[in-house]
């Protein structure tokens, strides 16, 4: 559930804690409130049990609702953050109903980092100026510290913006060791890669550091209908015909067989993420 925000690098609730609102169909359920810990990753699942479909068990995630529910429900969600364009960090944070934790690997650099697009912003113009006259109070300063402690813990129902740190007190400390076994159990779980060095990761990824290419889309006609496939695994096909060229219309995703309308032709493309996108073909 990782969302931009400018305090702790994605991982505070500002950035975590997202209004989330299901409309089913006839009005079932409406006006029920649900209070369980969903994460993003828990979408895929869910969307497969609301038409009956069991996920399979490689799938991350839960399924929240739907005729093949997760009988169990989440404890704990969790959420990394690393680079930040120009800028790396590394923390982890683990969240239950009520207390936020947070592994910060690199406590040595501070909050606050000077990204090229946030300066742009008139709100973080007028905040860098205010910080260097001296005139932020205490609450505000605390994003420009200039280093972090190891670990941070929050009680998000008497501290929602998480100012007041609870790891050093002595009344936490069962909390803060819960948390901190759980998150280092799911960084096992995953096996986090925040250790590996960006360099060798881009070695793992592209082999003699040559980014690989998506294959280009294979176009079949079957009657009036077009069908594209693309034999990159794990690729995404988008199309447009020939009248949508405005660069307000975005490439569509292709789901099913296309019917060309006459007099049109359609423009297909195949990508990756992480690959080079590949060839645009062309189909008359």
């Amino acid at each position: 559930m990782n969302m931009l925000n400018n305090k702790y690098l994605f991982l505070n609730d500002s950035g975590l804690k997202v209004p989330m609102i299901i409309r089913y169909p006839n009005q079932d359920n409406a006006g029920t409130i649900e209070d369980q810990l969903i994460s993003f990753l828990d979408f895929p699942p869910t969307l497969l049990s609301m038409v009956n479909i069991k996920p399979p068990k490689w799938m991350q995630g839960r399924s929240f609702t739907g005729k093949k529910v997760t009988t169990v429900k989440r404890k704990y969600i969790h959420a990394s953050g690393d680079r930040f364009d120009e800028y790396y960090d590394m923390i982890r944070a683990v969240r239950d109903k009520r207390f936020k934790y947070l592994k910060n690997f690199k406590p040595d650099q501070g909050y606050y980092l000077p990204l090229e697009y946030r300066e742009r912003m008139a709100t973080t113009q007028e905040l860098l100026r205010l910080h260097k006259e001296g005139k932020l109070n205490d609450v505000q300063r605390q994003w420009f510290r200039t280093s972090k402690p190891e670990e941070e813990l929050f009680d998000t129902q008497i501290d929602p913006h998480e100012l007041n740190n609870l790891a050093a007190n002595p009344k936490y400390q069962e909390k803060l060791l819960e948390l901190r076994i759980e998150c280092d159990r799911w960084m096992k779980a995953i096996d986090d890669m925040g250790f590996i060095e960006e360099n060798d990761l881009i070695d793992q990824f592209w082999p003699n550091r040559i980014q690989p290419k998506t294959a280009s889309p294979i176009i079949k006609k079957e009657g009036l209908l077009t069908t594209l496939s693309c034999q990159t695994k794990g690729a995404a096909i988008g199309y447009k015909f020939s009248t949508d060229d405005n660069p307000a219309i975005g490439w569509q995703p292709y789901t099913t067989a296309i019917e060309i309308p006459k007099g049109k032709s359609l423009k297909v493309l195949a990508h990756r993420i992480g690959y080079l996108p590949s060839d645009t073909i062309y189909v008359h």
